[in-house]
């Protein structure tokens, strides 16, 4: 009940009832898990990408709008940004339109495990594309891209292209 109570938002709440926020305990638990420097980053700031350096706001926009979308459809925990709107200046950090919206769909580490169990279950997804973001591409800043319905190489592309190469690949 106070988490959809008006006024304070989810962050707020969680501040005051627990002390942290969501934020704070993923980068604690990626902190701990020694994952990537950047990626760390992008899930202690992910309510607030334009506190990221310039090379990891798209990533944390990204999350942010993935975030606000999960909440929106009601998928998983739906309160971390259930009083927040996908602003336009928000899609325009990640070069979308509205109009693209409905054509989106993401599985986020699809589940853990294995990477050939991840593939797995992405393939399973029905997914067009897979996109791998490990450790090397975050130290490279690549995407992986890995075409799941077609017979086509995996490819590695800059991290600054990857809206316009899937607005290509997917269109």
């Amino acid at each position: 009940e106070q988490c959809t109570e008006g006024g304070a938002s989810f962050l707020e709440r969680e501040n005051k009832v627990v002390g942290a926020d969501h934020q704070a305990f993923g980068g604690g638990l990626t902190a701990k898990w020694k994952f990537p420097r950047n990626l760390r980053a992008v899930v202690s700031m992910h309510h607030t990408p334009e506190r990221l350096s310039m090379e990891l706001q798209p990533f944390g926009s990204i999350v942010r709008a993935a975030d606000i979308l999960a909440c929106d459809l009601k998928l998983g925990f739906h309160l971390t940004a259930n009083a927040d709107e996908l602003s336009d200046e928000l899609l325009d950090g990640i070069d979308l339109s509205r109009d693209q919206l409905p054509q989106l769909s993401m599985v986020v580490h699809a589940g853990g495990g294995s990477f050939k169990s991840q593939m797995r279950k992405a393939d399973k997804s029905g997914a067009k594309l897979a996109l791998i973001l490990g450790e090397s591409e975050m130290e490279s800043g690549s995407v992986g891209i890995k075409f799941l319905r077609e017979e086509s190489p995996q490819i590695e592309i800059a991290q600054a292209d990857l809206s316009g190469k899937l607005a290509e690949f997917l269109n």
